[in-house]
């Protein structure tokens, strides 16, 4: 895995890509040899991950299959990039999720290249949520929720990161 030594461990997302192009999402076990087994009764299938090195482990049936790994690491710093923490005065308390968005900003007025920014939110509350499946056409999600600071204090971050930026 690239960037293994900066990963935050389970953010990652293991996902197999069936004969009919469908996902199959794969669960994480606690270690190699139960993932490697193949023995674990998991109905999507099973790996496990060693955080420090980022070597995934499947059981020897996955050897071949398309499998694709989505998972989120720290980036290095460099003159281009920022963290900003956000702050908020302690509120009330509830069930809460964690939203992380990402995406890719307007090019960067020094280098032209692209720059990419993230969204953490630590603790977020969802009143409403809505999925409307259609048959022929995009699936839309209609997601309302509202942020609040978590235990620490922190409300989130943001993270601005431009790969191509040119260092000082």
């Amino acid at each position: 895995m690239t960037n293994a030594s900066t990963f935050l461990p389970g953010s990652e997302i293991v996902v197999l890509v069936d004969s009919t192009g469908n996902p199959v999402y794969y669960n994480r076990v606690a270690s190699a040899s139960e993932a490697s087994s193949g023995t674990v009764g998991q109905a999507n299938g099973a790996y496990s991950i060693n955080t420090s090195t980022g070597v995934l482990t499947f059981a020897a049936g996955d050897a071949g299959r398309t499998i694709i790994v989505s998972y989120l690491y720290t980036p290095a710093m460099d003159v281009n990039s920022a963290t900003v923490a956000l702050k908020q005065i302690n509120m009330n308390s509830a069930l809460t999720f964690q939203l992380t968005l990402i995406g890719v900003a307007a090019k960067n007025g020094f280098t032209n290249q692209a720059q990419q920014f993230i969204v953490q939110l630590n603790s977020c509350l969802a009143p409403s949520l809505k999925m409307d499946f259609k048959l022929d056409d995009w699936t839309y999600l209609d997601l309302d929720f509202e942020a609040f600071i978590d235990a620490t204090g922190s409300l989130g971050n943001l993270y601005l990161v431009n790969p191509g930026g040119v260092s000082a």
